[in-house]
């Protein structure tokens, strides 16, 4: 009786350990995604942020060439 007591609680803690073996991995596959988001969201940001800077240029630019042929308008408020 205990050795088939025992062989059950082996059988039981084999399941177990797969069972858990295939958490780690999809946790471990969890995780890879979340780091390609992030490495994503970091470059989307990298271009966003050189956008923001180029269009800076550009206002830049514009208001000059508007001082310089005096086409400025007025603020609204």
């Amino acid at each position: 009786m205990a050795d088939q007591t025992q062989e059950l609680m082996f059988e039981i803690l084999k399941n177990l350990q797969g069972e858990v073996r295939m958490l780690r991995e999809g946790q471990r596959d969890i995780k890879e995604e979340l780091i390609a988001v992030r490495l994503h969201q970091h470059a989307a940001q990298g271009e966003l942020n050189a956008l923001l800077s180029r269009m800076g240029g550009v206002e830049n630019r514009l208001e000059r060439i508007e001082r310089r042929l005096d086409i400025v308008s007025e603020p609204a408020d």
